[in-house]
């Protein structure tokens, strides 16, 4: 089996890593990258003894046997699962977690290595391989790398001579245990966005259904939704028919993926779909393994469009002509997530055999254009959930409405690069739930435009004077005064307090009227009305936004009177001190 470019690329990495003594090594590929392919090729050009891969699931037993007979055909390869037994002689194990993991501990703490694992003698390998391996953090992993000596954290157990490769979508798990404990050295990262870009995965279309389902009150447990509150919540006639309902509507009844919450979910919802006239059927873990294999097989073929479940097909099913992931329970692990998003990003054809069509001058009947992602959001103040934006950097909040994503990534990033430094430094991309809300920043905020005090009183005066046509302004929290030449080339002082306003005095130049006005001001009115006091820097509250929202009609017309997108251009464009001097200019009118 050829390997792709950057496939050549990363088992050159990890074969140098190798050789300059790094030996516990984490590879990150996104889903569909090809993590099995590479598996084989590191077993087959780098191993001087023999080389065992753990997998966690039945279906990926016997797909990296398949991957690693048709990349080396001269290996032999045995199976260490079940009623299966490995030969000694082979030089490629592929075991079962389940069949060779133990996660009993003596009195001490120290493993008790099972009967079975104590089959393989560990001396005859070098290269030990976990795929998935965000999973090391269970015992029954933990006590595998000890019974071959590559436990990074433990010098009884951990032999230098021997390689760890860990390959998985993201070295992150919903518990937040990292992998450092096992691994100390990041080979390779290519994530989603990389495998979209360089044409490897499919883009994503993204949709975002909103549900009526209230789900703020579910509790969290061990990283997750506590699974029974959220059952009772989210596994209702009426949501589900919502689900399948939107399903044929933006999508027409293409092929797809439902990730469910539990079982039960699954079954129900795969009702739920054949009442609506579509073919499907649920599977889970107690689907008997060779009817789940006859179940993916229909859906394969075509004979069934709909597969509900849910975490069956995270690992291990593989068929790149799924078009559709609706993603029917809420997330919160960005492990699983990926995993999900991977099942339907993978391109078809595949990108080397359609080049190879084209280049005999042929084309495929059908090229899938895209990966349809639903993401069914329920109601949450507490919770934040991860939808398909969310793995761009972008607001998990973020309605693409059926855009491509990576495309609509990139534009979002050229508008946030091109906002003024002042607004980026204030502004997150992952906070903007609405592009229009950038895209407005960038034509109009030029158009409200923030008073400043003028020269001519700079000059004389720390204190925070606006210039409102022929009047100098200072707003103060329970007055305003103003100062105004008349006809006699002379400054009139006036005070505003609760609408009525007052006559002061006149002075014979600007100076001595400031001054005039200054000299009352108390210790609380100048820290108040200083230029360079602190609080001016601040960001702008929400009681200046909606002040200003009620009384900035100018700023909101050029909005096109969308109050939201000037609520979101103050905030991202003005500190306190600026909100207070516009309310100041606004508020002048009426002296």
């Amino acid at each position: 089996m050829n390997l792709r470019g950057y496939q050549k690329e990363d088992l050159i990495k990890c074969q140098r890593d190798i050789m300059t003594g790094k030996k516990r090594n984490l590879v990150v590929w996104a889903t569909g990258l090809g993590k099995t392919v590479l598996m084989a090729h590191i077993v087959g050009k780098m191993r001087e003894k023999r080389a065992i891969i753990i997998v966690n699931r039945e279906e990926l037993v016997w797909q990296t046997v398949d991957k690693v007979k048709a990349s080396y055909p001269d290996i032999s390869v045995s199976v260490e699962k079940a009623q299966h037994r490995s030969d000694p002689s082979s030089e490629v194990v592929v075991a079962s977690i389940q069949t060779i993991g133990s996660v009993k501990k003596d009195d001490n703490g120290d493993p008790i290595f099972s009967e079975r694992l104590k089959t393989l003698d560990p001396n005859t390998f070098d290269i030990v391989l976990i795929d998935e391996c965000h999973r090391s953090s269970a015992d029954s992993y933990r006590n595998v790398f000890k019974y071959f000596q590559v436990y990074h954290s433990d010098k009884r157990y951990n032999n230098p001579d021997r390689a760890l490769f860990g390959l998985t979508a993201t070295p992150n798990r919903s518990d937040n245990k990292g992998l450092s404990e096992f691994f100390d050295n990041i080979t390779a990262t290519r994530d989603i966005r990389w495998g979209i870009q360089h044409g490897w995965l499919t883009d994503i279309e993204a949709y975002r259904v909103e549900t009526t389902v209230d789900i703020s009150a579910v509790k969290i447990t061990a990283g997750d939704f506590n699974h029974k509150e959220l059952e009772k919540k989210i596994n209702t006639p009426a949501r589900n028919e919502l689900v399948v309902k939107k399903y044929l509507e933006i999508t027409g009844g293409k092929k797809a993926l439902f990730f469910t919450l539990d079982i039960q979910h699954a079954e129900d919802l795969a009702a739920e779909l054949v009442k609506q006239g579509v073919k499907a059927m649920a599977v889970s873990s107690r689907t008997p393994a060779d009817l789940r294999k006859n179940i993916f097989a229909m859906h394969k073929s075509g004979q069934l469009i709909a597969l509900t479940g849910a975490n069956v097909f995270l690992e291990g099913y593989d068929d790149p002509t799924i078009e559709v992931g609706c993603m029917v329970r809420p997330f919160r692990s960005g492990l699983i997530y990926r995993q999900a998003v991977g099942r339907v990003i993978r391109p078809f054809p595949a990108p080397e055999a359609l080049a190879a069509m084209r280049e005999k001058g042929e084309e495929p009947a059908w090229i899938k254009p895209c990966a349809i992602i639903i993401d069914f959001v329920d109601v949450s103040s507490r919770h934040t959930l991860l939808t398909v934006p969310s793995l761009f950097g972008l607001s998990h909040k973020l309605d693409a409405k059926g855009n491509r994503i990576e495309a609509m990534t990139k534009e979002m990033e050229g508008m946030f690069n091109d906002l003024p430094e002042k607004i980026k430094k204030k502004t997150k991309l992952e906070e903007v739930d609405d592009p229009s809300v950038l895209k407005g920043i960038i034509e109009k905020i030029d158009l409200i435009s923030v008073p400043e005090t003028p020269d001519e009183v700079i000059r004389i005066s720390g204190m925070s004077w606006l210039k409102k046509g022929e009047s100098y302004i200072l707003n103060l929290p329970n007055r305003t005064s103003s100062i105004k030449k008349n006809i006699n080339g002379h400054y009139e002082i006036r005070s505003s307090k609760d609408g009525i306003s007052s006559f002061i005095g006149v002075s014979d130049t600007l100076e001595n009227a400031i001054r005039r006005v200054e000299a009352k001001l108390s210790s609380e009115d100048r820290n108040v009305a200083n230029r360079e006091a602190g609080w001016r820097s601040n960001p702008i509250s929400d009681k200046q936004v909606d002040l200003l929202a009620k009384i900035d009609r100018s700023g909101i017309a050029k909005m096109d009177g969308n109050i939201h997108t000037y609520k979101t251009m103050l905030r991202s464009a003005m500190s306190a001190g600026q909100a207070q001097a516009l309310i100041s200019s606004l508020l002048s009118r009426r002296l």
